[in-house]
């Protein structure tokens, strides 16, 4: 399974930020935090927070998804076998 387009994101401004105390600074401003009353940890945590409930999101639809296209699936297997009964039944009638 590749990677989420967020999770390639945080990883590339945690790159980018991430080591430094004024990309630090930088990257606290970039989430709309203010560095001084914001500590790096913070805004860190705040974002893996956000990764973390974001894949969980991302993992339900998934189910979800799947869990939908199954029932097509199934609905249009019944209404095929409804459809191959009637045509069945027609034909014998005649």
């Amino acid at each position: 399974c590749s990677p989420s387009p967020l999770i390639i994101v945080f990883n590339k401004f945690f790159d980018l930020f991430g080591g430094q105390g004024r990309n630090a600074d930088a990257l606290a401003l970039y989430f709309g935090e203010d560095p001084a009353r914001c500590p790096f940890e913070q805004v860190t945590s705040t974002l893996l927070n956000f990764v973390r409930l974001f894949r969980k999101a991302h993992e339900e639809n998934v189910k979800e998804a799947e869990a939908e296209q199954k029932k097509a699936e199934k609905e249009a297997e019944t209404e095929k076998i409804r459809e191959s009964r009637k045509r069945n039944s027609q034909g014998s009638v005649s």
